[in-house]
């Protein structure tokens, strides 16, 4: 079993990616986070950038604002992993 609670991969040669991973790593002072620059030999084999379609959620009535990952990501960590809880707990 892996030593992370979590792995997030992502896009080593995008400028805003290397920043949000810097800012995740800083936060991640347990070390819980494991993340991995997707290699660029595989890069297009897989989905490594979504962007999700709220249209119908939208227009099914849902009015509130869509948080952004990074955001997520910094709740997650300063919520749960420093405290050492998991979601659910």
């Amino acid at each position: 079993m892996s030593r992370y609670a979590l792995t997030v991969w992502y896009d080593g040669s995008c400028p805003l990616c290397r920043r949000e991973i810097a800012l995740m790593r800083r936060l991640d002072w347990r070390r819980r986070i494991d993340f991995i620059d997707m290699p660029e030999s595989i890069r297009a084999k897989y989905q490594y950038h979504t962007q999700a379609d709220i249209t119908r959620l939208r227009a099914a009535g849902y009015e509130a604002p869509v948080t952004p990952l990074a955001d997520a990501v910094r709740d997650y960590v300063q919520g749960y992993l420093v405290g050492d809880r998991r979601l659910g707990d």
